[in-house]
């Protein structure tokens, strides 16, 4: 395709090789390295240091959860901060599951708790960040982080071992 320049579009027909296929594409651009975050992967001693309640600009709710104490593959020292989002009721059932399975995680809330829990306002959610900082504050979780196909960072908590 070939726009004009005086038009404000780009000239893409002098000069430049046409691209049939992906191959032809990699081709072109040389040798390629496979990009990983160095931050992914499973850390056995983070340090649950706090929570905050935020409300986003579409008016969701969330808590941020601050965890340090986390090594990357180089080695290098870093914190995360998760957003662990608070599910209304008119929202799906893994979503109102995740929310409860890090609370669960964090024994905020038993583990045999099955019901739903909903925290509608700010106040709300900033009375459970406090709770969950009281609870679980200083303390070292094992987590996971893993990057979603849209490019954004999960936390997951692993649940501690039961004591015998």
């Amino acid at each position: 395709m070939s726009v004009a320049p005086e038009m404000g579009g780009i000239d893409t027909s002098v000069g430049v090789e046409e691209l049939e296929s992906f191959e032809a594409l990699q081709r072109m651009a040389g040798s390629t390295e496979k990009v990983v975050d160095p931050r992914m992967g499973r850390h056995d001693d983070a340090t649950f240091m706090g929570a905050a309640a935020v409300q986003g600009e579409s008016g969701k709710l969330w808590v941020g959860v601050t965890w340090a104490n986390l090594t990357d593959s180089a080695g290098e020292m870093f914190e995360f901060v998760d957003r662990v989002f608070l599910p209304v009721p008119e929202d799906l059932a893994f979503q109102k599951l995740r929310f409860m399975e890090c609370l669960k995680a964090l024994e905020v809330i038993p583990n045999k708790y099955d019901q739903a829990m909903y925290f509608p306002e700010l106040k709300d959610a900033q009375a459970l960040a406090a709770y969950m900082t009281k609870v679980a504050g200083g303390q070292q979780f094992t987590i996971t982080l893993t990057m979603s196909t849209g490019g954004f960072v999960n936390c997951r908590v692993r649940r501690r071992p039961r004591s015998k």
